[in-house]
């Protein structure tokens, strides 16, 4: 990344985050370090708060085949994804594609997108995800609650139309419009 000019900070994501500024990257990547986090929920709320959107991939721990080592071997799962012994392992707080899914509803984080991530791109890990898939990707980004019922949207799309602070707009989803417009407090020319 560095070498083709794409800024990269290393550092502890246990430690606070205080030093960067709110939205500050347009994205921000996590893969496979949510479950060895001492405070997932607070590093996904930092994730949100300096990135536009954030990608977070996991290990599933609820796959079906650790599932099946809890219930029929009474052990915990070891495989490619889980190689540590229960006792050595990095990973303090496994999680499933459902709880994650619940965390982000909690904390106010909308969930763009998923990705679940199965064998050769599985039916079943896309029709079932929490049972089939043995990891998976979220796209997110803040869904701030500025007072009861309102929220704070980042929207992209085009903003030609856009001319003043207060306007309101209509919002197109594929073919229909939201029932009521909502009113424009900021934008740029792409969001």
């Amino acid at each position: 990344c560095v070498k083709r000019g794409i800024p990269v900070i290393h550092g502890d994501l246990n430690s606070n985050l205080d030093y960067l500024q709110n939205g500050s990257f347009d994205c921000v990547l996590l893969t496979r370090v949510l479950q060895e986090l001492t405070n997932p929920e607070a590093v996904l709320q930092e994730v949100v708060r300096i990135g536009n959107r954030g990608l977070v991939g996991f290990i599933n721990f609820g796959h079906i085949l650790n599932r099946m080592q809890l219930a029929f071997a009474g052990r915990m799962p070891r495989n490619v994804a889980l190689p540590h012994e229960w006792y050595n392992t990095p990973n303090i707080h496994l999680g499933t594609i459902q709880d994650f899914r619940d965390l982000c509803s909690r904390s106010n984080i909308e969930i763009i997108r998923s990705f679940p991530v199965g064998r050769d791109r599985s039916f079943l890990a896309a029709q079932l995800p929490n049972l089939f898939a043995y990891a998976c990707i979220f796209e997110i980004r803040s869904n701030e609650a500025l007072t009861d019922c309102v929220y704070k949207m980042v929207l992209s799309g085009d903003t030609s139309d856009i001319t003043n602070c207060g306007q309101f707009v209509n919002i197109q989803l594929e073919g229909m419009y939201l029932r009521r417009p909502i009113s424009i407090c900021d934008w740029d020319d792409s969001s």
